[in-house]
């Protein structure tokens, strides 16, 4: 089993079989996988939950580390046949003790015909590598319905295990197997009191076939108190491309006039705070050059003093000196 806690690349596998199986408890690692998990089944659209619990579908956690997620979904689709599966063996090893109740296999892109499921989950995965495109690839060849992906949304500033990041326009409106993108959901979980992250989440949900039968009463966008979610089953492919281009543009060219904005503020309080030190060592200056001319002065002073003093002494000794010289020679002459 020592094979399974080589230290590898960040992100390898071996990095994923020793991070599972040394510090990601203590991080928080598994309260993560289940906030992710249960914000996502709080944010799927109404019609796929209503099909999800009429049909039963399956369910397969891909990259589902040590299976937290797994006991969130069958919280919610109590009736659906859930499974995970991961690339990391001491994980996978971990979550089998943890959830003897749930089936866990190796993640294997090199399968040729690996275990379908109705519906694949993954959750978190997809940023941790450069190929994200191959990895959803291999997501989406394993669902026979629909795949829901769940990753960070515009990270400016990503963590060291996040090697891109996903804006609007990232994810294909259309994957390799021909499902198309049915409903997006932008989520700020930062302000929830029981959050594990500190940011934004993208959730999408590909379908095989788009679906045209959106109730009269059901926007195309609803907006939560900490989401937006938008309905994309009434239009076609390039309506969806164009519009997640055109919506990621405004949003980067939003965010680049608030990054500008924060650098000109940054650069203002620079500016203001050089005005204020050079004004504190004026002033300092200022002190300096008063207590300099104090000090001459009242050496000055002194000095005058002094002077005054020995002038007085030498006149005194003169004086008496005269009045010495003036009592002999009235001595000499009586």
């Amino acid at each position: 089993m020592d094979h399974l806690f080589k230290t590898g690349e960040i992100n390898s596998i071996d990095y994923w079989n020793q991070r599972l199986f040394t510090d990601w408890i203590a991080e928080g690692g598994r309260k993560q996988t289940a906030f992710f998990a249960g914000m996502c089944c709080a944010e799927l659209p109404e019609w796929l939950v209503e099909e999800m619990r009429a049909r039963r579908l399956s369910i397969l956690d891909y990259g589902c580390a040590l299976g937290d997620a797994l006991p969130v979904f069958r919280q919610a689709f109590a009736a659906s046949p859930i499974r995970g599966a991961d690339v990391a063996e001491a994980g996978l090893g971990l979550a089998r003790a943890l959830y003897p109740d749930f089936e866990f296999s190796r993640v294997d892109p090199t399968e040729a015909a690996p275990p379908p499921a109705d519906i694949v989950y993954c959750s978190n995965t997809l940023e941790h590598f450069q190929d994200w495109p191959a990895m959803l690839r291999d997501v989406a060849r394993r669902a026979t319905e629909y795949v829901l992906v769940v990753v960070p949304f515009e990270e400016d500033e990503p963590i060291a295990e996040h090697v891109c990041t996903f804006e609007l326009d990232s994810l294909p409106a259309v994957l390799d197997t021909g499902m198309r993108l049915l409903h997006l959901s932008v989520v700020n979980v930062a302000d929830d009191p029981q959050t594990y992250w500190n940011g934004r989440q993208l959730i999408a949900v590909y379908g095989k076939e788009r679906r045209d039968n959106r109730k009269p009463t059901e926007p195309l966008c609803r907006a939560g108190k900490h989401s937006l979610a938008v309905d994309l089953r009434s239009l076609d492919n390039d309506a969806v491309a164009a519009l997640l281009l055109g919506t990621a543009t405004l949003s980067r060219e939003r965010r680049r006039l608030a990054q500008g904005a924060v650098e000109a503020a940054g650069t203002r309080a620079e500016k203001s705070e050089a005005r204020e030190r050079a004004a504190t060592a004026e002033a300092e200056k200022q002190r300096n050059l008063a207590d300099r001319m104090k000090r001459q002065r009242d050496g000055a002073q002194l000095a005058a003093a002094e002077a005054v003093h020995a002038e007085i002494a030498k006149l005194r000794k003169e004086q008496a000196g005269a009045e010495q010289l003036a009592r002999k020679r009235g001595e000499q002459i009586e």
